[in-house]
C-alpha cells in the first residue's frame, strides 16, 4: 500500500536503536518539581530554532493551550481568533471563554478587520482600567495558525503581530505544521516572517515536521517564566516521557545535519506531484506544502474516488463534508459583543467600525456546528516518497478516474 496520510512531513521515525537508551520512561515526578533529565536542553535548542528567547515542553499540545489560555483568561481578557484555526487551540479557548474571557472571531486573513476588532478591544480594556499586562499576562490575544494547509491564501502573520504590538497586546500561534517544514532550518513562523522580539507566544507540536509527539511553548523569557510558575499542567499531569525528549534531542540533531536537504527533497516531491497533475490539467491546492488537496472535480464523488484510489493500493485523506471545523463562533447571546447590531459576530469585521462594539464577558462557547462544504481528497507528501511513489500515485488517480465511469481525458477542475 503506498501511503500519502502520514504528517512526518521530513520522514524521521526515530526507530528502535536510532536514538540513545534512556534508563526509564518517567521519573514519577510532574516538572513543577524536577524537569526530566535532557527537558532543558531540548528546550533551550527549540527556542533558538524558532527564533524565540525560551521554551518549554509539554506533553501534547492540547495540554499546552489548555493551559495557556486557561493561565491568561480572566474578566477583561479579549481574545480575537481568526476563522479557521486548528481545533486544539480553540478548545484552549473555550476554557478561557468559561474564566470570563470576551472572545470574537474576525475573518481569515482580514487585517484590516482584525485591526478594527483590536483597537476597539484596546479601547474598552483602557476603559475598563485594565490596559497592558499586568502580571498575569497580556489583556489582549490574537489567536491563529502559523500555516494552514490547503489555503492558497495564507494568513499575513507580521501584520497581525504589528496589530497585537499596537495595542498592548499578544500574537498566539499555532505553529505545529510549519515547525519542522518552513522558516530558516524549519524553525516556522517567527523565523518566516522575521518575527523575532515581537510580542508572539508560539505552541507548537513536534510531531509533524520532527516526528516526535511532544510540544513546545516558546516566547520571551519573561512570559516563559511566568508560565512555569503558574502552569497547572506542569503539576498535575506527567511530563513528556524521557523516550521522548530523547527522540526530539535525535530530531534537532538530524534536523541540523540533513534537515536542509530533506526540506528539499520534500519541495521536490510536492512539486514533482502538482506538475504532473496540472499537466493533466487536474488543479489542487496547496502551493509548495506538502499537504495537496485536490480541486473539485465535476460529477467526480470524492468518498466514490477514495475508494478507488484503495483499491489500486494508495491511500489518501477524506476530508469528509460536514465534519469541518467550524470558522468562528456561531451566533449566540453569551458570545458576542452586546448591544449594536453592527457587532454581532456573523457580520464581516470590515463591514462595521470598531468604535461601535461593546464588549462583555462570555461565559462559554457553544458547540460548534458542522459545516456542509463538499468532501475533499488531499495526498500528503513526504520527503520518505520517491519520484515513482509521486507518478505511481498519478497512474493510479488517473486509473480511478476512469473506474469511476468518467472518460478520462485532460479536463479543467472546478474552481473551489
Amino acid at each position: 500500500m503506498l501511503d500519502f496520510t502520514s504528517s512526518l512531513y521530513l520522514g524521521l521515525r526515530h526507530a528502535e536503536g536510532s536514538a540513545r537508551n534512556w534508563p526509564a520512561l518517567s521519573l514519577g515526578r510532574p516538572a513543577a518539581l524536577q524537569a526530566p533529565p535532557g527537558a532543558e536542553a531540548v528546550a533551550r535548542e527549540l527556542a533558538a530554532l524558532q527564533g524565540c528567547e525560551a521554551a518549554t515542553l509539554l506533553p501534547s499540545t492540547l495540554h499546552l493551550f489548555w493551559d495557556l489560555f486557561g493561565l491568561l483568561a480572566r474578566p477583561g481578557t479579549v481574545i480575537c481568533v481568526e476563522d479557521g484555526t486548528y481545533a486544539i487551540a480553540r478548545w484552549g479557548i473555550e476554557r478561557a471563554a468559561a474564566r470570563g474571557a470576551t472572545v470574537h472571531g474576525f475573518a481569515a486573513s482580514d487585517a484590516d478587520g482584525l485591526e478594527r476588532l483590536a483597537a476597539g478591544a484596546a479601547r474598552a480594556i483602557q476603559a475598563a482600567g485594565s490596559a497592558g499586562t499586568d502580571g498575569a499576562g497580556p489583556r489582549l490575544l490574537i489567536v491563529c495558525d502559523g500555516f494552514r494547509p490547503g489555503r492558497e491564501q495564507q494568513s499575513p502573520i507580521a501584520r497581525y503581530a504589528a496589530t497585537a504590538a499596537r495595542h498592548g497586546g499578544c500574537l498566539v500561534l499555532d505553529d505545529t505544521q510549519a515547525l519542522g517544514v518552513l522558516g530558516p532550518a524549519g524553525g516556522g513562523s517567527v523565523r518566516r516572517h522575521g518575527l523575532e522580539g515581537a510580542p508572539v507566544i508560539v505552541g507548537a507540536s513536534l510531531a509533524k515536521g520532527f516526528g516526535v509527539p511532544m510540544a513546545v511553548l516558546s516566547g520571551s523569557s519573561a512570559t516563559l517564566r511566568w508560565f512555569e510558575t503558574r502552569s497547572e499542567t506542569r503539576v498535575h499531569t506527567s511530563p513528556p516521557t524521557l523516550a521522548v525528549i530523547e527522540a526530539a534531542r535525535h530530531a534537532l540533531a538530524l534536523n541540523g545535519r540533513f534537515g536542509d536537504a530533506l526540506r528539499a527533497r520534500l519541495m521536490q516531491r510536492v512539486r514533482e506531484f502538482r506538475g504532473r497533475l496540472a499537466a493533466l490539467r487536474l488543479r489542487c491546492m496547496g502551493g509548495d506544502f506538502p499537504v495537496q488537496s485536490l480541486a473539485p472535480l465535476p460529477g467526480i464523488d470524492m468518498p466514490a474516488l477514495h475508494a478507488a484510489l484503495l483499491q489500486r493500493q494508495v491511500r489518501t485523506v477524506l476530508h469528509a463534508a460536514g465534519v469541518a471545523a467550524p470558522s468562528r463562533p456561531p451566533s449566540h447571546p453569551l458570545f458576542h459583543p452586546a448591544s449594536h447590531p453592527a457587532s454581532h459576530p456573523a457580520s464581516h469585521p470590515a463591514s462595521h467600525p470598531a468604535s461601535h462594539t461593546q464588549w462583555r464577558p462570555q461565559s462559554r462557547w457553544p458547540s460548534p456546528s458542522r459545516s456542509q462544504a463538499q468532501a475533499r481528497l488531499s495526498f500528503v507528501i513526504t520527503a520518505a516518497h520517491t519520484a515513482a511513489c509521486i507518478e505511481r500515485a498519478v497512474q493510479a488517480l488517473m486509473q480511478a478516474l476512469a473506474a469511476l465511469r468518467r472518460p478520462f481525458h485532460p479536463f479543467l477542475a472546478e474552481a473551489p
